[in-house]
């Protein structure tokens, strides 16, 4: 057994496929504490924004069930900034410790 990642932090379970309502794809599972308990996540580099296929939490549980490219933008004027939190499998997040299921 690996050591635990500090709280919110995600360790990397392994790569799996996955099936959610938007399809089948190959995933990053990811798996540690977070406040309240223990959380799970899916990831997939093929979705945008993030690529949550599915997380698990003690208080929350989401799925994606569809996500598309190359919508027009309905976007009037100058959007605000929106800073979300770093994805633990993107190419310039620091390296996850793997851990045993």
């Amino acid at each position: 057994a690996g050591q635990r990642p500090a709280a919110g932090r995600l360790a990397v379970v392994g790569d799996e496929s996955l099936r959610v309502v938007a399809g089948t794809f190959a995933a990053r599972h990811l798996r540690g504490p977070v406040r309240g308990g223990e959380a799970e996540m899916w990831t997939s580099a093929r979705v945008p924004l993030g690529g949550v296929l599915r997380f698990r939490g003690p208080a929350l549980f989401m799925e994606l069930r569809a996500f598309g490219f190359g919508a027009a933008s309905r976007v009037r004027g100058t959007p605000g900034r929106l800073d979300l939190p770093a994805v633990p499998n993107a190419p310039d997040a620091g390296a996850a410790t793997p851990t045993s299921p």
